[in-house]
């Protein structure tokens, strides 16, 4: 009998210690208030293209998303670093009410003066529209 009670002990202990966390174990994810998740595309009925959203001025070291969305005849949205010292970390697709979107977090690095991003969706067809020289400049530091 003592050892089954020492058995059930020794496992409520190894549950309980295995289950709770530690609040420092927990950090808060603190997004870049300069971040967007989305963009707005012309409201015509006939406009088939793509739209882009994101900060045109930034800071060295900083990470935040830029978002893109293409009308549905387009089957895929690929960015592009036209020019500048930048990072494409991540790269989020997706298909919402329609529409394709595309979310990418974006680094621009300590030796970042300025730079570019380029967009574009396309289909298997060949069709493509795209945005060119999407411009970042540096913040006054």
């Amino acid at each position: 009998m003592k050892n089954q009670t020492l058995y059930v002990l020794l496992l409520v202990y190894i549950t309980f210690t295995t289950s709770c966390s530690n609040d420092n174990d927990i950090k808060p994810t603190v997004e870049n208030p300069k971040s967007v998740t989305d963009c707005e595309l012309r409201t015509d009925p006939e406009f088939k293209g793509i739209c882009l959203d994101g900060a045109t001025s930034v800071s060295l070291n900083e990470v935040m998303t830029y978002a893109s969305k293409s009308t549905a005849n387009f089957s895929e949205i690929l960015w592009t670093i036209e020019s500048g010292s930048i990072e494409i970390l991540n790269i989020e697709n997706s298909f919402v009410n329609g529409f394709n979107k595309s979310i990418a977090t974006i680094k621009f690095n300590s030796d970042f003066s300025g730079g570019s991003l380029k967009v574009i969706a396309s289909n298997a067809s060949g069709a493509s529209a795209g945005i060119y020289n999407y411009r970042i400049e540096l913040e006054n530091q």
